[in-house]
């Protein structure tokens, strides 16, 4: 039966203010998110994915398998969701931050794939390679991933070593740890006087003139540290002026395993050269300072890094070519996982920092970001106790502090210039706008 005209003008307005009606936060949220976009491609072959916003994806032959290390043999879907406007940053409740460190970011991602169903990942001896879109900055852009596991807000962590559970296992053996014998336990105060272990040098402590320059010649005394894991403990007499007099091995706990002769002359005759330590007060004759050295082992992340390089940089070198020159403007970054990506820098900032507090009038449900002035970077507040906080923030940054809401089933918004100090700061003047408004107005 045909409806007359009348009628069914009335029916069409009905759906549309019901489509365009939010009755929750997350209605607001949902309305802004960008939209998944998925391509079909033949795992065999190279394959670009391009995404609407300009990124794009190259994808190596045979780059994917399954979690249990099968390759899939069927068609595979890549499933792309990208973020670089605010109202897409705040539809996802995306911050730039790596732990409590300001990023500036290039744009981020979320990607994933799958056949007949089943979940993929990148095989461990290949990486894809994605473009981000954007006018360079001349900064120097690095890869980082989304940690979700402390909540709902993403937590970026810088690669190229992280990986899903970890580092690239096949890039690790022993020659990436550097060892050095070290001070792993001392004497921290003497009647209740902190001994600070200062020294007459610019090292300035003892344990760093110690971590530096104490290092064996006989490789079998450092080895009774560093391969064994032994300790070597030990007391130490300082006279008056900060000089070490004696050093004696044979008074520690006799459960300990004793130092051996050679080892114990190499650290005397070493701590004898020692510069003088800075005297503490109320010290007295006969109380001992106690040593306790061992090794350490410190991951060296640039042997690390460089190795990682050597092994993946092929596939960006070949996504490159794929791509036209004259789209070159991106930044482009090889990728060894699926999840959260973005493309980020630390910023070098070590201006003083301070918790960011913002208060809202009394609505009902709200959620609050803000957007600084002259760099690409955005943190999404927490709210606690009705009020929303960010924590380490520059003091004095310019920021736009933006929130938004529902009422009535209608969107709200509200955008406010600020400058970062320690006073708590009111967000008002909250308009209603129409979904296709809100998405104009948040990213103006």
């Amino acid at each position: 039966m045909r409806l007359p005209p009348i009628l069914l003008l009335v029916t069409l307005c009905f759906y549309s203010c019901k489509s365009n009606r939010v009755d929750s936060l997350r209605d607001v949220l949902t309305a802004i998110s960008p939209a998944e976009q998925e391509t079909t491609i033949d795992p065999s072959t190279e394959n670009i994915v391009e995404g609407k916003k300009g990124t794009r994806v190259f994808i190596p032959a045979n780059a994917f398998q399954f979690k249990d290390g099968s390759r899939p043999s069927a068609k595979i879907e890549v499933r792309l969701k990208e973020f670089y406007s605010v109202s897409e940053f705040m539809s996802n409740n995306l911050s730039t931050l790596s732990d409590s460190f300001l990023l500036e970011t290039g744009g981020m991602l979320f990607i994933s794939a799958t056949s007949d169903g089943k979940e993929l990942e990148i095989d461990k001896q290949k990486s894809c390679v994605i473009a981000f879109p954007g006018k360079k900055s001349g900064k120097e852009m690095n890869i980082f991933y989304g940690d979700t596991a402390g909540g709902k807000n993403i937590n970026w962590q810088p690669g190229p070593w992280q990986r899903e559970g970890g580092f690239d296992d096949l890039l690790m053996d022993s020659s990436l740890y550097d060892r050095e014998i070290t001070i792993c336990g001392y004497t921290s105060d003497i009647n209740g006087q902190s001994v600070q272990w200062g020294i007459n040098h610019p090292d300035s402590s003892a344990f760093e003139y110690i971590r530096k320059n104490f290092k064996p010649s006989d490789t079998a005394l450092a080895n009774y540290l560093c391969r064994s894991g032994k300790h070597a403990d030990m007391y130490i007499d300082v006279d008056k002026n900060g000089k070490i007099i004696n050093i004696d091995f044979n008074s520690i706990d006799p459960g300990h395993d004793p130092t051996p002769q050679p080892l114990r002359k190499a650290i005397t005759d070493f701590l004898k050269t020692l510069p003088l330590l800075k005297p503490t007060k109320d010290r007295r004759q006969g109380d001992y300072l106690w040593l306790d050295l061992c090794c350490h082992s410190n991951f060296n992340r640039e042997k690390y890094n460089e190795r990682f390089e050597n092994k993946y940089s092929q596939y960006r070198d070949k996504a490159i070519e794929k791509i036209d020159p004259s789209d070159l403007n991106y930044y482009v970054l090889s990728t060894s996982r699926l999840g959260w990506i973005n493309c980020d820098h630390f910023l070098d900032d070590s201006t003083e920092k301070t918790d960011f507090i913002v208060k809202l009038p009394e609505i009902k449900e709200a959620q609050v970001m803000i957007v600084f002035e002259n760099i690409r970077s955005i943190m999404q507040g927490k709210l606690v106790n009705g009020e929303f906080r960010f924590p380490n923030v520059p003091v004095s940054s310019k920021v736009t502090v933006i929130g938004i809401s529902y009422r009535d089933g209608k969107p709200l918004l509200s955008k406010m210039a600020a400058s970062i100090n320690k006073q708590a700061f009111r967000l008002s003047e909250f308009r209603e706008f129409s979904l296709e408004e809100l998405e104009q107005e948040l990213n103006n």
